[in-house]
């Protein structure tokens, strides 16, 4: 087979893909695959679905291998229905109603309103992961898994370092929401936490305050958090959960994924401890505006004209300068399609004191230490929308669609059209 596959000149990653899928072809039967036939093929598809979990795309590089195999390089007469490829499940895109934009309307106002009854009288802190550029490609085709990791790594590594003597040696809680987009809406993962400035002592006994300029030692954090993500993902490599497409396929060796990893322990992992929140109120401003974003907002978005969309950017390598970005209507829509997220992902988690489990008990213990009075129960929020700017109560005219917010800019450009984006 490898002669085959050099004779017909198959790039080196193709080669090693192929190559490994024949082996793990044969290792499931304990028998050499020129003497196995379209039984164990279905067999091994089955088991591939069934007990290894892998999705439809990765299958389909696996049925490539076993096609090249018996129909190129064993010339058996088998048919393409003989191996067939999976079928992908396709899905028509949901289109919400203006009732059912109102109910998530209202739902992320109950979510604030909860949040801001669980704070704590206590400067709150501002933490951001971020994982290196060289896992982009990666967790694009690994969403779900390498997400979460992100999530359970920088949580846990923030838990660690805590209740280390040395340094805090108390048991915190906090809030995290991810991010994927950087602002030109290239894939950019990475994890804010909103941490108050201390936590209850071990043995709960007292609450133990940080400085007020200073929480966690960065270079710590981000050391422990890369021994911890470079670890747990070589074990989901090792339980053959991660998948490999087009270019990523030469991954899917072990020498190259061990040198991947490697590469990525010579790296200083980004963690960044932005300067403190100055009370309760900045952190409700946060929250109201932060949590419940997408990838780029209404205000950014500048112009679309000769299927060119132009929106504006923050460019932080020249010292944060704000610029204006012009790309094809495909690639805008490439861009922001990258920060779809695997339905049923939870982009917003509590951890540590704040974890649902024992929020309750935990807030009560901390206010009860912190002298602080419970706060009373805070009315239901209704739908007055309320002007950021005065807080008067807004009227609302009309709730229009994305499609009723296509209108021109200025009635003087007929040719130049103004593009909205709902981002609520």
């Amino acid at each position: 087979m490898l002669d085959e596959l050099q004779r017909r000149n198959y790039s080196q990653s193709t080669v090693r893909s192929y190559i490994h899928v024949i082996e793990d072809f044969s290792k499931h039967f304990h028998r050499s695959p020129d003497r196995l036939g379209l039984d164990h093929i279905r067999q091994y598809q089955a088991h591939l679905f069934r007990d290894r979990k892998l999705l439809a795309g990765t299958i389909t590089s696996y049925v490539a291998a076993l096609r090249f195999l018996y129909v190129k390089t064993l010339r058996r007469p088998y048919l393409p229905e003989h191996i067939p490829f999976p079928k992908s499940p396709r899905q028509l895109p949901a289109v919400l109603s203006p009732e059912e934009v109102e109910r998530l309307i209202d739902a992320a106002e109950k979510w604030l309103a909860a949040r801001s009854a669980e704070l704590l009288p206590v400067p709150y802190f501002h933490i951001v992961f971020t994982l290196p550029h060289e896992l982009c490609s990666l967790i694009l085709q690994n969403k779900r898994l390498l997400y979460d990791l992100l999530f359970r790594t920088s949580a846990a590594s923030l838990l660690e370092l805590a209740r280390d003597p040395k340094h805090l040696g108390a048991d915190i809680g906090f809030l995290g929401v991810l991010h994927t987009w950087g602002q030109n809406l290239q894939i950019h993962p990475h994890v804010h936490y909103i941490v108050p400035a201390g936590g209850l002592a071990l043995d709960g006994s007292r609450w133990i305050d940080s400085s007020r300029r200073f929480f966690l030692p960065v270079k710590a954090l981000s050391y422990i958090f890369r021994k911890k993500f470079c670890q747990q993902l070589g074990e989901l490599f090792q339980q053959h959960r991660l998948q490999f497409h087009g270019s990523l396929q030469q991954l899917a060796s072990p020498g190259a994924f061990s040198n991947l990893l490697w590469q990525l322990g010579q790296k200083d992992w980004v963690v960044y401890a932005k300067p403190p929140f100055g009370g309760t109120e900045q952190v409700l401003n946060y929250l109201a505006r932060y949590t419940h974003r997408v990838a780029i907002s209404n205000h950014r978005l500048v112009a679309f004209q000769n299927d060119r969309v132009s929106f504006r950017w923050r460019d932080y390598a020249q010292g944060g300068k704000n610029r204006v970005m012009t790309v094809s209507a495909d690639e805008f829509l490439r861009r922001f399609l990258l920060h779809v997220l695997p339905k049923g992902l939870v982009r917003i988690r509590h951890f540590g004191l704040f974890a649902n489990r024992r929020r309750e008990t935990a807030l009560a213990r901390c206010r009860e230490l912190l002298g602080a009075v419970d706060l009373p129960d805070r009315p239901e929020p209704t739908n007055q929308l309320r002007c950021p700017a005065c807080s008067g109560t807004m009227l609302v005219i009309q709730r229009m669609t994305s499609a009723q917010l296509y209108f021109p800019l200025d009635p003087s450009l007929p040719t130049l059209q103004r593009c909205y984006l709902d981002s609520s």
